[in-house]
């Protein structure tokens, strides 16, 4: 006969960054550092006398959602989020990345992408569209398990004859703890009003994907998030 209990409960806390239609976005994670200066105004040594001492104490890290715009005008040493890894001109469709790119894109830095969906037609409401989502999850699990047996036996007879039993139960016994670690990417593509939809001219389809770029300057990697259009 065996025993064995088992228990399980789940948490999922998500935050979620969204950026408004016509604006290129930049989350990025940062230690704030309090910055003091004091000056020296007497000293043994007199060469001291008159100079600064700065002291900085550093903040805990947070994590920050800023425009392409703010972010590369307050960047300080890094490198700047330019047209390298995104090309294009916000409402230009003809200057985004087109499929070639895309596929050019993922056999350098491989990951992650959805496959083109055509431009659909708006009804009444002014803001609807076509979502897109990529969901990357990483987790880790940790086990501890415990199995104990008991046996006995007991014998009786003589002139060698034995008789035995042997009763086995096992104890059974495991705890598993598991951690998940997820990111979404999302965007969505809005609608063509009617007389662009109907006129050829204006059809495309988009599609979405996301890739770990390493700048060459600054040897950072991190995610382009970008539609690529056909």
């Amino acid at each position: 006969m065996n025993w064995e209990w088992t228990i399980s409960h789940s948490i999922i806390k998500s935050i979620t960054y969204t950026c408004n239609g016509g604006e290129d976005r930049v989350i990025f994670t940062a230690v704030p550092i309090d910055t003091y200066f004091y000056k020296v105004l007497t000293s043994p040594d007199p060469s001291e006398v008159g100079k600064m001492l700065r002291i900085n104490i550093p903040r805990d890290y947070s994590t920050y959602t800023v425009t392409r715009e703010f972010f590369n005008a307050h960047n300080g040493d890094l490198a700047d989020i330019g047209s390298t890894t995104l090309p294009h001109t916000l409402g230009q469709v003809k200057t985004y990345p087109t499929a070639a790119d895309k596929n050019s894109l993922l056999a350098t830095y491989g990951d992650y992408f959805i496959a083109a969906q055509p431009a659909g037609q708006a009804g009444s409401v002014a803001n609807n569209g076509t979502a897109l989502e990529i969901e990357v999850e990483s987790g880790q699990e940790k086990s501890f398990s415990i199995d104990q047996e008991r046996r006995f036996s007991v014998g009786a007879g003589a002139g060698g004859f034995v008789a035995s039993i042997e009763a086995g139960f096992n104890v059974g016994y495991q705890y598993t703890t598991s951690t998940t670690d997820g990111t979404s990417f999302g965007g969505t593509v809005g609608y063509l009003p009617t007389a662009y939809f109907m006129n050829s001219q204006y059809s495309y389809s988009s599609g979405f994907f996301v890739y770990p770029y390493k700048d060459p300057n600054s040897l950072q990697t991190y995610w382009v998030v970008i539609y690529w259009v056909e």
